[in-house]
């Protein structure tokens, strides 16, 4: 009777046991409900704005470059040693000004050379065409009297011998003439192009060459991108339907901002991309420190005008949904949103109404269901 009164004492304590442990672990989970579902809590400060629907601009966003095609690579047409650079970089130089030259020493020289060349075989094409003019005309009166049988065929023959020797005498001059010609206009064309004029106005990119350098034809002596400031960007084939020439766009890049329109739009896509490049010429331009070959630039097209609830976009919160807080009867409440398109600080919403409090401060220090005091 004993044993089964202690067991029967020892299960009263387990069980007494569990129903504290219950109630303790009930206790802690009710104490740890929201604050806001206790009256006595104090309010927490939020500030707010009234939303109201507003109308502002519909934006197509995408990353653009300075492309590198935009560059071209000046040069001189004969080798030789750089005597004179006329520009540098970020230099924005006019069609027909100097950019550079070459030292005319040496292609001065060979001017000289070809000049005698050409003139001692000229005077050598001139006699010769003088000697075949003569026996032409000594043979044709030969001939005649051939015919009337004034000469003998031996005398014919002789007239003809010389004719066919001046002719080939004045084919040979004439040849070496015609080389001596192409030498000496190859050389002063080296002296013209020993200077490089710009051909049309545009910005010095960079200087590559150095005075004193000696270079090769076609050697790359500056890089010259055009007066115009040029944006590509490719778009979906979606966007660019959306788009025309003449469309405003806004430029960013790094902290600098510009301006422009699009003034070229591809119909063709990029085999690899399959989007359709347009250029946006700028209207508002940037310093060629900040419009470098290559950088990327944050580009903002401007589409039609759309009136609805447009937010600041700091007010909106993500945990895997999007979501904002406004307030009504002093308490927190979810809202979960659609955004759509966005301008400058603020982006357009679907699910929310006019009039309601949106919370745009305090609202990483309440939860839905927090007491709030509006500030």
């Amino acid at each position: 009777m004993d044993k089964i009164k202690n067991l029967k004492n020892k299960k009263v304590i387990i069980v007494s046991i569990i129903l504290i442990l219950v109630i303790g672990v009930y206790s802690i989970k009710k104490s740890n409900k929201p604050v806001a579902e206790n009256s006595t809590v104090k309010a927490r400060p939020v500030k707010t704005i009234q939303i109201k629907e507003e109308t502002h601009p519909m934006t197509l966003d995408y990353i653009g470059s300075i492309e590198t095609e935009e560059v071209k690579t000046i040069s001189f047409k004969s080798p030789g040693k750089i005597e004179k650079i006329y520009v540098k970089e970020g230099q924005l130089v006019s069609k027909g000004s100097p950019i550079a030259k070459l030292d005319l020493t040496d292609l001065q020289l060979n001017l000289n050379s070809a000049t005698a060349q050409m003139n001692m075989v000229n005077a050598n094409y001139n006699k010769a065409k003088d000697d075949y003019e003569f026996n032409l005309d000594y043979y044709n009166k030969t001939q005649e009297l051939y015919d009337n049988g004034g000469v003998s065929k031996k005398d014919l023959d002789q007239a003809q011998l010389k004719l066919d020797m001046s002719k080939s005498t004045l084919e040979a001059s004439k040849a070496q003439y015609e080389q001596a010609k192409t030498s000496y206009e190859l050389t002063n064309n080296s002296i013209k192009d020993a200077t490089i004029i710009a051909g049309e106005t545009g910005y010095i990119a960079d200087v590559v060459a150095k005075e004193g350098e000696n270079v090769n034809t076609g050697a790359p002596i500056v890089l010259m991108r055009p007066e115009k400031q040029i944006i590509h960007v490719g778009l979906s084939q979606e966007d660019v339907k959306k788009i025309s020439l003449g469309k405003c766009a806004k430029v960013k890049i790094d902290d600098a901002q510009g301006k422009g329109k699009i003034s070229n739009i591809d119909t063709i896509p990029d085999q690899q991309s399959r989007t359709y490049d347009i250029e946006i010429e700028l209207t508002k331009e940037f310093s060629s420190k900040n419009f470098l070959i290559g950088s990327i630039a944050n580009v903002s097209i401007s589409l039609n005008d759309k009136k609805g609830v447009w937010l600041p976009i700091n007010c909106v919160m993500s945990d895997g949904e999007e979501f904002v807080y406004i307030v009504e009867e002093d308490r927190i409440v979810r809202k979960n949103v659609k955004l759509s398109q966005t301008h400058e600080d603020k982006v357009l919403v679907e699910g929310l109404y006019n009039g309601a409090s949106l919370v745009t401060q305090g609202m990483k220090t309440v939860k839905p269901g927090y007491l709030v005091s509006i500030q």
